[in-house]
């Protein structure tokens, strides 16, 4: 009789497992088989489907190739418009155009200072300080030649100014001039021989208020030559005064005569020379307290009522306009430091100060010399060409070439000048007078401000308008297509490391099989296998003894030996 549970019955093994033999059965199998995860179809993950409209219709599961093809075209047409659009954009930008706008046509008038206002006389030399200055300027024991010499250089100097020196040139070209004469120095000479403000002041008014004339109007070094300047900031006693009182330079209320300068000037026939056919006239500058000089000056004649009417204009250059070069943008900042163009120590930059500086230059470069107000008599020392005149207007004449840009910050006055006669009655010709009163003709301003027309701001601005209108996309989209970007790459490198963690272990598996099967040989008497055996092999599975001791033991983790 046979009993089947004595046969010998066949075991379910798995010998090539790395953790060693296993047992299997089917109970364990459907166990571990309903543990295990069902086997869904793989997606394709769709990355960035909607970041731009159109582009899901391109990769839709199931969607015709006509369908792909069309709205493969609709996204190129879209890419090209949407690049063209933004070279236009970035070249306009390039461009960096300027555009001057009205920042506000009512800015009161108060908040800028009252113009400077300086009274050059057409006179220069007090005559009734001759006997003063031939004490101070000549030698005790000076001869009859000394002081023939030095009236006729006072002569030379009384209507002397930067563009008439023909007397002062053929005084200095005399070859019979004493020495004594010749080392005078002009400067000093001029300052004492000026006129002082009680000589031609009678009164003075401003805003409404008597003042001092003497207090109010300083003497001054100006290209017409020492002038009486109201409101300045240019000599030392100008800039104390601002130290001390912090409302100068001094402002107006409001418009109109009653906020007005207004002052009278008499006539002293003392002070003048004797058979002197000049007449007595004064030239009136308007600017800015800083400047030095006012190439356009208006004259006064006596006998006559001046109403001196100004009409500022203010001009701002935004601070954008930095990134723009000084010669593109056509100005300077005041705080802003240029080796190309000249300013005056000590003062901001303006555009009639550096063209001062330019003409002292010249004189320096080709004379040698330097003198504050007065130049030789040379011609081009007379003339200012602006840079690259001579490609517009046919002068072949020569001048100083001066490359002066305005200053970002400047005030223009526009003058306008109405003289009156005096009534008849009013007339005292033994004693002629000047009146004359300088006011705004509003009470507000226009204030020009000019500005960048294309910023950085605007370049984002416009190009997000342009994403809009031809990939209906946002900042959004392009935060969608990082994110999809980095989900692809740690996809990428999570599948690369199980990849490769897969294939060394598929190596262990192999390597472990070549060490069982080597067991197995050597149990079975194959004594020859051993001396074959890959002594690296066991090297790198860390085989203490050769042979094992207990090979199935130590490399198939089993508790019983496999017989």
């Amino acid at each position: 009789m046979i009993y089947p549970n004595e046969l010998v019955r066949y075991k379910n093994t798995n010998f090539e497992h790395p953790k060693g033999l296993q047992i299997f059965s089917a109970f364990l199998s459907q166990s571990r088989r309903h543990k295990r995860k069902p086997n869904l179809p793989k997606k394709n993950p769709s990355i960035c489907k909607e970041c731009f409209h159109g582009i899901q219709y391109i990769w839709e599961p199931g969607a015709r190739w006509s369908v792909r093809i069309f709205w493969c075209l609709v996204l190129v047409i879209a890419f090209a418009g949407c690049i063209t659009m933004y070279t236009m954009l970035t070249q306009r930008h390039h461009d960096q155009v300027l555009v001057t706008i009205v920042d506000t046509p009512r800015l009161p008038i108060y908040e800028i200072p009252f113009p400077a206002v300086a009274l050059c006389p057409f006179n220069h030399i007090n005559w009734i300080r001759l006997k003063a200055a031939e004490e101070k300027f000549l030698p005790h024991n000076a001869t009859e030649e000394m002081h023939k010499a030095f009236y006729e250089l006072l002569v030379a100097l009384d209507n002397v100014n930067l563009s008439l020196l023909v007397n002062l040139a053929n005084f200095v070209s005399r070859i019979s001039t004493p020495t004594v004469v010749q080392n005078i120095v002009l400067q000093d000479l001029l300052q004492f021989m000026a006129f002082r403000c009680n000589e031609v002041f009678t009164a003075c008014r401003f805003d409404e208020t008597e003042m001092d004339c003497c207090k109010i109007f300083v003497r001054e070094h100006t290209e017409k030559g020492v002038c009486l300047v109201f409101n300045s900031l240019l000599s030392e006693e100008s800039r104390i005064k601002q130290l001390t009182d912090v409302f100068y330079p001094w402002r107006v209320r409001g418009a109109g005569e009653e906020s007005s300068l207004s002052f009278i000037l008499r006539y002293n026939a003392s002070l003048m020379r004797p058979n002197s056919t000049h007449l007595f006239k004064f030239s009136v500058m308007i600017k800015e307290a800083y400047e030095w000089g006012e190439t356009l000056y208006h004259i006064l004649y006596p006998f006559n009522h001046n109403d001196i009417r100004v009409t500022p204009i203010m001009t701002e250059t935004s601070s954008n306009a930095r990134a723009v070069s000084p010669e593109q943008r056509k100005c300077l900042f005041s705080d802003e430091k240029s080796d190309k163009y000249e300013r005056i120590d000590g003062l901001p930059y303006n555009k009639l100060n550096c063209l001062a500086q330019c003409q002292h230059r010249y004189v320096m470069k080709h004379c040698n010399c330097s003198m504050p107000i007065f130049f030789h008599k040379i011609h081009v020392f007379n003339y200012l060409k602006a840079p690259q005149q001579d490609l517009y207007i046919n002068d072949t004449r020569r001048g100083m070439e001066c490359d002066c840009v305005d200053d970002c910050l400047s005030v223009v006055f526009l003058v306008a000048v109405n003289a009156q006669g005096f009534p008849s009655g009013y007339i005292n010709k033994s004693v002629p007078e000047i009146i004359a009163h300088i006011y705004y003709t509003k009470n507000t301003l226009t204030k020009y401000e000019a500005r960048l027309e294309f910023t950085n701001m605007d370049l984002w601005a416009y190009f997000g308008g342009v994403l809009g209108l031809c990939l209906g996309a946002s900042m959004l989209s392009f935060a969608e297509i990082v994110y999809a970007m980095v989900r692809f790459a740690i996809r990428w490198l999570i599948n690369k490391w199980r990849k490769t963690r897969q294939l060394n272990r598929v190596e262990n598996i192999r390597s472990l099989q070549t060490i069982k099967d080597y067991n197995a040989l050597y149990y079975s008497g194959c004594v020859g296998y051993k001396k074959t055996a890959s002594t690296e092999l066991i090297r790198e599975q860390k085989i203490t003894e050769y042979p094992p001791e207990n090979p199935i033991i130590t490399y198939l983790g089993v508790t019983n030996k496999y017989t």
